[in-house]
């Protein structure tokens, strides 16, 4: 089951990608005529990258221990987030054009600038909070590897057990077991896409630790002399979550949102009558892509095993991918001259 959610699935959402991508450049050569070249220059682009995308998923899991797991973890996502997400956006505002107006170049670079800017810190919360691996699964002599998030310690510079305790004492707050017990254990989760984290992260949300964040003094956290302030894993994680919820999710949702109002304010008097109906499936499939990422990271904070919950987003992205197929393969208007003996 998870050389098929991890390996086999991701594979086919790229083969759908590639395939989208090919049927773009087919119909380009005389829709750009009408349309215009650069919305569907980007929208090949954007497709194409998103098949490189995903047929680079397994890598993540075969190459290696770690940081193999977290390297190829954060490029994909870097990749999705500063590069893909924005394309997509900046491609469907000229393929869904808002009269004669040309899309303003400030648009353009604002896009871009924020899908870097939550790019950079995905991969810096990854570079922080990663710090190991696990082999999850063996299949005829390939390890399957991922990443684990706090494997060695937590996020602080002294042990957050230590603060727990302290304060604990401070606050006349019952002990809630010995060490080993109030340390969550490790699964997976969603922050970075199967990446390991504590599976106690509605008790670290809800502790003395994250409720009441203390200074340590060295002599309990084991130090010399310094001060450490305590960073609880929860909230590392819900940053993690945001910034993946502003890119891609919400470049999508703004995709939709954006397409969804051209559909309800076009002329009814176009000579391009199919327009409405091309673009109520692209707003579909973007829909169902920034949904399915969503519920499958609200399934994996809430869950138990994280790595089979993003099934759910793989297979919606083959869904998504078919739709938005579709929505590219409908003509213009009816019987169209320009698909004639294609």
């Amino acid at each position: 089951m998870i050389f098929f959610v991890n390996i086999l699935v991701p594979v086919v959402a790229g083969a759908v990608y590639f395939l989208m991508a090919a049927e773009i450049k087919r119909v380009t050569r005389v829709r750009k005529l009408i349309f215009g070249e650069i919305g569907y220059n980007k929208a090949f682009n954007a497709f194409l990258m998103f098949g490189i995308y995903f047929v680079t998923r397994p890598l993540q899991n075969i190459l290696g221990p770690h940081p193999l797991p977290m390297i190829v973890n954060s490029l994909r996502q870097f990749f999705l987030m500063a590069v893909i997400a924005p394309s997509i956006l900046v491609g469907i505002i000229h393929w869904v054009p808002s009269g004669d107006k040309p899309v303003p170049k400030s648009t353009t670079i604002a896009a871009y600038l924020v899908g870097l800017m939550m790019a950079a810190v995905f991969i810096l919360l990854n570079s922080i909070a990663i710090d190991g691996s696990k082999i999850i699964a063996s299949y005829r002599g390939i390890n399957i590897y991922d990443a684990r998030w706090f494997q060695s310690s937590p996020v602080s510079s002294k042990d957050i057990s230590s603060g727990k305790r302290r304060i604990s004492r401070e606050a006349n707050i019952p002990s809630f077991g010995n060490t080993a017990n109030n340390t969550p254990q490790s699964a997976q989760v969603v922050a970075g896409e199967c990446s390991t984290v504590s599976v106690g992260i509605i008790d670290d949300l809800k502790s003395p630790a994250v409720q009441e964040e203390k200074k340590m003094p060295a002599a309990d956290a084991g130090g010399g002399g310094e001060e450490n302030f305590v960073f609880p894993r929860a909230r590392l994680i819900i940053i993690h979550l945001i910034v993946q919820f502003i890119s891609p999710v919400g470049y999508f949702i703004l995709a939709a949102a954006y397409v969804r109002h051209r559909r309800h304010n076009y002329p009814l008097s176009s000579v391009y009558n199919l327009m409405p109906k091309k673009w109520r499936y692209l707003e579909a499939g973007l829909l169902i892509f920034a949904l399915s990422m969503i519920t499958a990271g609200v399934a994996a904070f809430f869950g138990q095993y994280y790595t089979y919950l993003w099934v759910i987003y793989f297979f919606a992205a083959i869904v998504a991918g078919i739709i938005e197929l579709i929505s590219v393969k409908i003509p213009p208007r009816e019987a169209p001259s320009d698909l004639r003996g294609k």
